[in-house]
């Protein structure tokens, strides 16, 4: 269904001249519109005794940027029951088109956003005569591929050929998980490797996976997007031999075992794409090439859906959810500081339902929004945290948001799903859409990273699929990881996507932090989320200076635009955002060493700006800033905040 923020096609050229164009080199070409990308896909010619039938091959493609190689040879195809799409295929039509649409993101790096490609579709046929086609989209920040089935019936996938050949260079990356009680959730660290190298974990290499190639000069981030429940979400084999990473299936007993993990294809059909961003850093972070691949928004954007920033009791005082008295101090400190919302977190449930509904009602006559946690659990998890069993089965969870909704809820969380696997893939945009139909907001956690979603299905506004700040609660290892792990999130995770980090912590748990309050301040502006959850307790902000509270009254959680200024994973990164009139600059340091940028501020208006940074290492430096090239020194671990509005 068309909203006002679906798509508004300016021109698209639609598919023709499905007649044959192959060239004498079974060789097709879409080159970016600026031409310095090209993707080229190649119908291998496979030996006779191999083939089914004269002309018959396996598809490979490879990628050039700026001339240079950035994917060499690679497989594609697929594997079904019975069925190979991946050998014996005859080339049978091809056609070009142009995409060149614009639409509005309410929830993202940035709100007006312009998608422009080249389109090239080959029509296949395998050795059964049954249709393959492969869709490829070269933009100027990168590529994005699927295939599709066309007909009627059902194909068993058992395989995904799809592989990426990566040249020697630099790999940032997350294991994934193997299996077990709290996993998989995308929660690890984005460490560095050399190209090629295996992961630590039997169940592969996560996505987005990030790689530094060509000397430094060219970074590629690979994720994949569209994924609606026709196909489950894939990851990367555990060994890449001379680079070749290559797509795998869900682990089989991922989700206690619970659903398979061969997808199974309704024909006709399309997989989730496959996206290369490819660039330097900044078209890395400033990339929207994710949604712009995503399915159109599946309903309207509501009134209720509204992004913005949240109290929580959780992460300073775990027992709370089950003391209502407690959790009114932090409603009070979200009414103070201007937040919409509150997060009632695990166990709730436990407490008498008058009290609940007293809750409710004292939060919302204060002007802020009530969001309730909820186990997602069903089968797939055995995880005994509750309220459990309520959202699983869809004519329960349809009571429950019916519930929610009449006694004042404006959304959920929803934690431990424990699988990529297509029945959960089907559960997750179930669920959003019910939701919706409630007018409930959805948070997801312990879940899949984002994958589009948020453009889709708009009351999604934001995810976990993080390693954040609740670690400080249990990781030993995590407050001297956090000081470069936070770069790389930048550049990684949060660049495809909404992400729950929880930040902005100025106190500390069992583990104390190393990052300094300028740092950790700085977060609001280098991670974006739908919803920002401020994670400390009312004291640890009622202590910071005048102007820091300022700051977090006014920070938004969602941007009309986004800037990347200087940075590189693992040492330090600084972004510029606006919301109407003002920027938003912050800037984070991962180094053990001072670290010294210069900006210019007048690219971002004529008022003076007023700079946030540290002055020691528990404590903030405030001052004015005239309008001109400012030198800034971040401290060890270090960072800054600074606001420049338009006169």
């Amino acid at each position: 269904m068309r909203s006002s923020i679906a798509s508004t096609l300016i021109g698209v050229s639609l598919l023709f001249t499905l007649c044959s164009f192959k060239n004498s080199s079974n060789l097709w070409t879409a080159k970016s519109p600026d031409g310095k990308l090209a993707i080229t896909v190649e119908l291998q010619q496979q030996p006779a005794e191999d083939s089914a039938s004269t002309g018959a091959g396996s598809l490979r493609y490879w990628i050039t940027y700026e001339k240079k190689t950035v994917i060499d040879k690679s497989p594609l195809g697929l594997e079904c029951e019975g069925e190979s799409f991946s050998k014996n295929l005859v080339f049978r039509a091809a056609s070009t088109s142009i995409v060149d649409e614009t639409y509005e993101l309410h929830n993202g790096k940035r709100r007006n956003v312009h998608s422009h490609a080249n389109q090239l579709i080959l029509a296949l046929n395998n050795e059964n005569e049954t249709d393959l086609q492969l869709i490829v989209r070269a933009f100027d920040d990168g590529v994005a591929f699927k295939y599709a089935l066309p007909g009627e019936g059902e194909k068993i996938i058992t395989k995904e050929m799809t592989a990426f050949q990566i040249p020697t260079g630099t790999a940032y990356l997350m294991p994934y998980d193997n299996p077990g009680q709290w996993w998989p959730a995308y929660e690890n660290f984005y460490s560095e490797y050399s190209v090629g190298s295996s992961s630590p974990t039997d169940a592969g290499w996560a996505f987005p996976a990030l790689f530094k190639i060509n000397d430094g000069a060219t970074y590629i981030l690979i994720t994949e997007s569209g994924l609606n429940g026709s196909y489950c979400a894939t990851h990367l084999e555990k060994d890449a031999p001379d680079g070749l990473y290559q797509v795998r299936l869900p682990e089989a007993t991922d989700g206690e075992g619970v659903g398979k993990s061969t997808p199974v294809a309704s024909l006709p059909w399309q997989s989730s794409w496959k996206v290369l961003i490819i660039g330097d850093p900044g078209d890395i972070v400033e990339s929207s090439l994710v949604t712009h691949v995503a399915d159109e928004p599946a309903y309207a954007v509501g009134e209720y859906i509204k992004p913005g920033r949240a109290a929580w009791s959780w992460w300073s005082d775990s027992a709370s959810p089950r003391n209502f008295a407690k959790q009114k101090t932090f409603v009070d400190l979200a009414a103070d500081m201007g937040w919409e919302y509150y997060l009632l977190d695990a166990n709730w449930n436990y407490e008498p339902l008058e009290d609940l509904l007293d809750f409710i009602r004292y939060a919302n006559d204060k002007g802020v929004g009530v969001l309730v946690w909820y186990n997602s659990g069903g089968p797939h998890n055995i995880v005994t945290e509750a309220p459990r069993d309520r959202l699983f089965e869809r004519g329960r969870r349809r009571q429950e948001f019916q519930w929610l909704k009449q006694i004042g809820v404006a959304g959920v969380k929803v934690d431990f799903w424990h699988s990529d696997k297509q029945d959960m893939i089907k559960y997750y945009t179930e669920l959003l859409q019910d939701a919706n139909d409630h007018e409930i907001l959805v948070n997801f956690h312990g879940c899949t990273i984002p994958r589009g979603w948020e453009r889709t299905f708009p009351n999604l506004l934001t995810l976990e699929a993080v390693n954040g700040a609740e670690q400080y609660k249990f990781n030993t290892a995590y407050p001297k990881n956090a000081t470069w792990h936070n770069v790389n999130l930048v550049f990684t995770r949060n660049a495809i996507g909404p992400m729950d980090y929880t930040p902005v912590t100025f106190t500390d748990m069992e583990n104390p932090h190393l990052t300094t309050f300028g740092h950790e301040l700085a977060l609001t502006v280098v991670f974006q989320s739908g919803i920002l959850h401020f994670a400390d307790k009312p004291a640890g902000y009622y202590a910071q200076p005048e102007a820091v509270r300022q700051f977090l009254k006014e920070v938004p959680a969602t941007w009309d635009e986004t800037k990347f200024l200087q940075g590189e994973p693992g040492a330090y990164v600084v972004l510029a955002r606006r919301s109407g009139d003002t920027w938003y600059l912050g800037g984070i340091n991962g180094l053990e060493v001072e670290k010294t940028i210069s900006i210019d501020v007048r690219q971002f208006g004529a008022g003076e700006a007023l700079f946030i940074g540290d002055e020691e290492a528990r404590s903030f430096r405030i001052q004015k800033a005239p309008n001109a090239v400012q030198e800034i020194k971040m401290s060890q671990y270090g960072g800054f905040v600074m606001t420049v509005k338009a006169e």
